[in-house]
């Protein structure tokens, strides 16, 4: 079998698009093989993104509570009874800047690891449903999938390499995370692959600032706070950062170049996920003037009542096409108004195009109405309720354990951007998720004022250093108004298994008396 390391895994051509990536299958027959190349790409990446497979997420209406102690309460007893079904990492590291400045270049590596907890847990007759409609292999899971346990490390005869061995090498490397929507993935990650949850919520809070030190980044929280983009779930983030960035790099302005990993063919264990872009993304072509119609439902919040049965598109491109046209339209009217010409014939096609959408307005909110008043008298709203099953990545993957059939329709299968009904078996979101999720921190970061070029590659300087931005430790709360911050309160303790765990990751130095001293009386 091919050795899957950096000398068989030459980087491709960086490029600012890009159609296809490569995500490696990574289960117990061939975690020994992968296992040294999945080391070293978590070693010298500059961040990683991380995102789960889950098994259910319990009543969904306790993800919202607005008492924070409480939802964190309800989400640790959720964890202690459901599983990790699979766990995606991508891991980025920039390699510079192009030759004309202009291009931020990173190099990806992809990777879906299938997991398996070797104790008794819940797996959701909606989320199993939803699953098994949407390619998941169950037998795979079961046959391949690497064994965990929950809590403490315990002695166990599991594999020489293992998913938790994977998350404690993250930690003692102190890189950067990326999550969508990560308090539920945090929390899951922390009783099932690190040590056992605390019983209080400032405690975790504590406790995961110190595990990762490098900084916890939420491209949701980016999305809705950051960029202000019009709908903050994980297809569309990524789908309107990969097409804003085409745009970018082809009109000479600052944009992300990627280079992925070219692997031999033949290579059974590396799956591609097509993520082609459409052609003339910002030019209102007849087609474009005519748009299908778009879920509105799904086109705000990424999940629709009637799930595969709407008779509306959710495809995240015609959504964004519909987006970027009502734009180009208000641009057109406001220069009507200027010129007051009303003789033009494009001017006047426009005009009719609009007298048309407002007849239709009502059509395919049709599909909506019947959760309308529903949505605007839940806890806090549903969109909330989606949000904490982690929007998961079209409505993600923790989409999967959704009661009501949220998203991952348009990306259920191996290609972003078409609507397919009956994807292809096998096809997990775990990994795909998890570069998605990277892709669109790495996009965020391509726009934003950066320190000199030889500095940017420094890994031991902060993302935020680096790139002149307040968004570390910033977390997306459903249902809040503003963002919980990961940071240890003066009023709160580390956990006792969080201790002992971090030490033994991350040996304390010796400090010299006098230190001790200095730092007990409040001296730094």
């Amino acid at each position: 079998m091919m050795h899957t390391s950096h000398n068989t895994c030459a980087a491709k051509i960086t490029m600012a698009t890009f159609e296809k990536v490569p995500v490696v299958d990574v289960h117990c027959e061939n975690i020994s093989i992968i296992w040294p190349s999945l080391l070293l790409a978590v070693r010298s990446s500059d961040f990683i993104g991380i995102d789960l497979e889950l098994s259910g997420l319990g009543n969904r209406r306790n993800l919202v509570t607005r008492c924070m102690e409480d939802r964190y309460k309800f989400i640790s007893e959720v964890a202690k009874s459901r599983s990790i079904l699979a766990v995606g990492v991508a891991c980025f590291k920039i390699t510079g800047i192009a030759a004309d400045g202009l291009g931020l270049q990173f190099q990806a590596q992809t990777f879906n690891l299938t997991t398996l907890c070797n104790e008794e847990y819940v797996v959701e007759p909606d989320a199993l449903q939803f699953l098994v409609n949407h390619g998941f292999d169950f037998n795979k899971q079961y046959s391949k999938g690497m064994y965990y346990s929950r809590g403490a490390d315990k002695e166990t005869k599991m594999q020489k390499h293992n998913i938790r061995e994977l998350i404690t090498e993250m930690i003692a490397c102190k890189k950067p995370v990326v999550f969508h929507n990560g308090l539920v993935d945090l929390v899951f990650l922390y009783e099932n692959l690190y040590c056992p949850l605390p019983g209080s919520y400032s405690s975790f809070i504590a406790d995961i600032s110190e595990m990762f030190p490098g900084g916890i980044y939420d491209t949701k929280y980016i999305a809705e706070y950051k960029s202000h983009m019009n709908a903050s779930y994980l297809e569309y983030v990524f789908r309107k950062s990969q097409r804003e960035n085409a745009v970018l790099s082809t009109s000479g302005q600052k944009h992300i170049q990627i280079s992925f990993c070219s692997y031999p063919q033949g290579v059974g264990f590396v799956e591609y996920r097509h993520c082609e872009l459409p052609a003339n993304l910002q030019e209102p072509t007849e087609e474009k003037l005519n748009p299908v119609e778009f879920c509105k439902q799904y086109g705000s919040h990424g999940w629709c009542c009637r799930g595969i049965s709407c008779p509306y598109s959710h495809d995240p491109d015609i959504i964004l096409d519909n987006e970027h046209l009502q734009k180009h339209k208000k641009k057109r009217k406001r220069n009507r108004k200027r010129k007051r010409s009303g003789n033009d014939v494009e001017d006047k096609h426009f005009m009719e195009t609009d007298e048309i959408e407002e007849i239709k307005k009502g059509k395919s909110d049709e599909c909506t109405m019947d959760v309308k008043e529903k949505e605007i008298k839940s806890t806090e709203g549903q969109k909330d309720i989606e949000s904490m099953n982690k929007e998961r990545k079209g409505n993600e993957s923790s989409v999967a354990i959704a009661t009501i059939p949220k998203t991952d329709e348009t990306k259920s299968d191996n290609y972003v951007g078409t609507l397919e009904k009956k994807p292809a078996p096998g096809k997990h979101r775990a990994g795909f998720d998890a570069f998605m999720t990277a892709y669109s921190l790495a996009s965020f970061l391509g726009k934003c004022k950066h320190l000199e070029d030889s500095k940017v590659t420094e890994h031991e300087t902060s993302l935020d250093t680096r790139f002149q931005i307040d968004v570390k430790n910033h977390l997306y709360l459903s249902g809040k108004s503003v963002p919980l911050l990961v940071e240890k309160s003066h009023f709160s303790k580390t956990s006792t298994f969080h201790r002992e765990k971090i030490h033994k990751i991350c040996p304390p130095k010796f400090k010299h008396i006098t230190e001790v001293i200095l730092e007990s009386k409040g001296i730094h």
